[in-house]
């Protein structure tokens, strides 16, 4: 008769290992999480930063696509600021808005025009008689109107790293 093998599974050579050489897996995890989270973070102010520009050259065009649409002159807004809470030093918040009393007919066009953008999608979850929320950049940030006023924003939150660049960005809207 053969003996059959015995399989040793990987799970137990990996906790022997670990149980073995703890001293070792503790030093490699250290080598490895801080690098892994330095880069996130870099990741995510790049990814701040990309919002930051998009949102500035993109809500002002809508805003032009939906002036053209209307004949209407949109009244722009933009506004940065730090919301204060108890036992942090807060979030650092940038607002982009569009809005004007407006007939029915008008507000039609706008939203149809908002509805047809290619950079901004539409939240089918969040539809209501007066408007929706939409995704820019696959962050649910904007809000449009779909009755008078027509009424647009956008507010997303700004990084440590990315204020001088939304100071500088917001400052020419």
């Amino acid at each position: 008769m053969k003996k059959k093998k015995q399989k040793t599974h990987v799970p137990n050579q990996l906790s022997n290992f670990v149980t073995s050489h703890k001293l070792i897996v503790f030093l490699l995890l250290i080598v490895l999480l801080f690098p892994a989270n330095f880069a996130f973070n870099k990741y995510k102010d790049w990814d701040n930063a990309q919002l930051i520009k998009g949102l500035a050259r993109d809500f002002p065009a809508l805003t032009a696509e939906i002036e053209q649409a209307t004949g209407l002159d949109l009244e722009e807004k933009n506004d940065c600021m730090t919301t204060t809470e108890k036992f942090s030093s807060g979030v650092r918040t940038c607002e982009l808005a569009f809005g004007l009393q407006a007939p029915l007919d008008d507000v039609t066009k706008a939203a149809s025009v908002i509805e047809s953008s290619r950079n901004f999608d539409k939240l089918s979850t969040t539809l209501t008689e007066r408007g929706g929320r939409y995704n820019y950049r696959n962050k649910e940030s904007c809000t449009f109107s779909s009755i008078s006023p027509i009424y647009g924003s956008c507010v997303f939150a700004v990084r440590e790293a990315n204020v001088k660049l939304a100071q500088e960005v917001f400052s020419g809207l």
